[in-house]
């Protein structure tokens, strides 16, 4: 994981919570290469790959918020996904 990599990642995190309520993937079950990289508001912030491949990604584990933030994680087709706007609303 080099330092361009990194940044581009912080990039797009700061980018993401630019955009305000999103709902995003979030299920530790639909990822792989999951490392945690620091904290936003109390929440562990990962980088990971979705299991069908891709690019590494910023965010956040659904079942983690789920704990913290319950009204934050919704269920489609037995999976998770964040609000991100409600996560990090509180």
């Amino acid at each position: 994981f080099d330092q361009k990599a990194a940044s581009a990642n912080r990039q797009g995190f700061a980018d993401l919570l630019a955009v305000g309520a999103m709902l995003a993937w979030s299920d530790a079950r639909l990822k792989r290469d999951i490392r945690r990289v620091g904290t936003v508001r109390g929440l562990g912030v990962y980088v990971f790959r979705y299991v069908w491949g891709g690019p590494r990604r910023l965010g956040f584990m659904a079942q983690e918020v789920a704990r913290v933030r319950p009204h934050a994680v919704r269920a489609f087709g037995g999976y998770l996904a964040v609000d991100y706007a409600a996560a990090l609303g509180g």
